[in-house]
């Protein structure tokens, strides 16, 4: 969430919307994430909970982070996926 509702300068807001638009997320995409995000609860969360125990049994690992981060360990995954297109 950090990340979403950082003050930009204009630079920012422009490199910002340049990645948007190269990744194909509409700003209306984004503001729907936002707002997903901020209304999480608790219970929205323990819902995943059979999702994640099955996918633990199956000796999965899902792991959730910047595809920056991911990118550079990439070499420790099977498989890399990216949810957000």
């Amino acid at each position: 969430m950090n990340k979403l509702d950082v003050p930009m300068t204009p630079e920012s807001e422009a490199m910002s919307q340049i990645q948007l638009d190269l990744s194909g997320i509409s700003n209306e995409e984004m503001l729907r994430i936002r707002e997903q995000i901020i209304n999480t609860t608790v219970q929205d969360i323990r819902a995943l909970a059979d999702i994640i125990e099955e996918t633990a049994a199956e000796s999965d690992v899902i792991v959730v982070g910047s595809e920056e981060a991911i990118t550079a360990e990439k070499s420790f995954f099977k498989s890399v996926y990216n949810f957000i297109r």
